[in-house]
């Protein structure tokens, strides 16, 4: 069957606009959990509709960001445990990140109202050209990757993820909830792939050190680790991270981003979700994996997650692809063509070499990670 026969029609985008702009309007004022991304659209949705009076600040649940400004000088990131305690129970909050069960549950542990905590992330969408209309406008694209699948959960992934793009309707995270993975897992699915204490990964987006971490867990005799961290701040605690643990003998870690040529990137000062920008940001060196590795032993796992480079990185990776054929693990959501765009660039790298499969490890359409799995390392069913 083709891709279109399972996807509806409906374009929800206008719809999920005003719900969310009628709650704000409504509301004595409005916290915004997620200051990344999704919270950057919401907050300029909100400033275009004349209604970013009504928004109080922010919440995250990484450290990191609390305590500092965001989007506007007086808009401080809360803790989440602060925020019943500062402006009560009936405080109304969006959430604009990933994990709304996850986060909902917490809130209401904290003290506030479920009914009033609702889900609006405007993340990587385009209010003037829907996703709707993108993937129409790209079916033919989108529908290539679908076939490409392996099995029946990754073709159910992929199906709910773009009719909630589309719709924006709940009930399409519903039934992707049937789907999602323990995040423990992320990157290391023991059902796709089997571990060997050869292994070597590269870690590309490695942050402070959490996939080290469950890298470490999952091979516990790992045989080595590459990590590449384009911000200086979060590479310094991946630095701090590593000696702290003892791993010093087993890591190479590396302040680079990754790119398709040797450059400087300019990325924001939002720590945890730094993005390329073309206006001001901090200077950060790019350079290719094949030219990083080039001294370095073969890795046997590539995982990335760098806020939309993947496609750039994939690219400056072609000779380690080409010849060492390693399991790639790719963050597939942050741009919208990187269903389709990044397995194209895999195949053409290496024609019928790597089965793919889409596995889901939040209740909204983020952390989605194709794996690309080469025909030798495949678990037998």
């Amino acid at each position: 069957m083709k891709l279109i026969d399972y996807l509806s029609s409906e374009d929800g985008t206008e719809r999920m606009v005003s719900e969310c702009l009628k709650f704000v309007d409504e509301s004595d004022g409005i916290i915004a959990f997620g200051a990344g991304i999704g919270g950057e659209a919401l907050y300029h949705l909100l400033k275009d509709n004349h209604l970013d009076s009504k928004l109080l600040g922010w919440s995250d649940n990484n450290e990191l960001k609390w305590g500092r400004s965001y989007q506007s000088q007086k808009l401080m990131v809360i803790p989440p445990n602060e925020l019943a305690e500062k402006y009560g129970s009936d405080l109304h909050i969006i959430v604009c990140s990933s994990a709304f069960d996850k986060i909902q549950v917490e809130l209401c542990d904290f003290g506030v109202k479920s009914e009033n905590i609702r889900l609006f992330n405007f993340a990587f969408m385009d209010l003037k050209y829907t996703d709707k209309s993108f993937i129409y406008d790209h079916i033919a694209d989108f529908d290539r990757s679908f076939q490409s699948l392996e099995d029946e959960k990754s073709r159910r992934i992929y199906c709910c993820l773009l009719n909630y793009k589309i719709t924006k309707d709940e009930k399409y995270l519903l039934e992707l909830q049937n789907f999602v993975d323990d995040e423990k897992n992320q990157y290391f699915d023991n059902s796709l792939y089997e571990f060997l204490e050869k292994d070597v990964l590269l870690d590309v987006g490695a942050y402070t050190g959490d996939t080290l971490k469950s890298y470490s867990e999952h091979f516990v005799n790992c045989s080595g680790y590459y990590g590449m961290e384009a911000d200086a701040y979060i590479f310094n605690k991946l630095h701090e991270y590593v000696i702290k643990q003892n791993m010093s003998d087993k890591c190479k870690i590396f302040n680079y981003a990754a790119w398709d040529t040797r450059t400087t990137l300019y990325f924001d000062e939002n720590p945890g979700t730094s993005t390329i920008t073309d206006v001001g940001g901090n200077a950060v060196k790019a350079i290719t994996i094949d030219d990083l590795l080039l001294d370095e032993d073969p890795v046997t796992i590539v995982k990335m997650d760098i806020e939309g480079a993947e496609a750039n990185a994939l690219v400056g990776a072609r000779k380690l692809i080409k010849e060492d054929k390693p399991i790639l693990a790719i963050c597939v959501y942050h741009k919208r063509d990187d269903y389709y765009h990044l397995l194209d660039i895999i195949k053409d790298i290496c024609p019928n070499e790597y089965s793919f499969y889409f596995r889901q490890y939040r209740y909204t359409p983020t952390e989605t990670v194709c794996y690309a799995i080469p025909k030798n390392r495949k678990i037998k069913t």
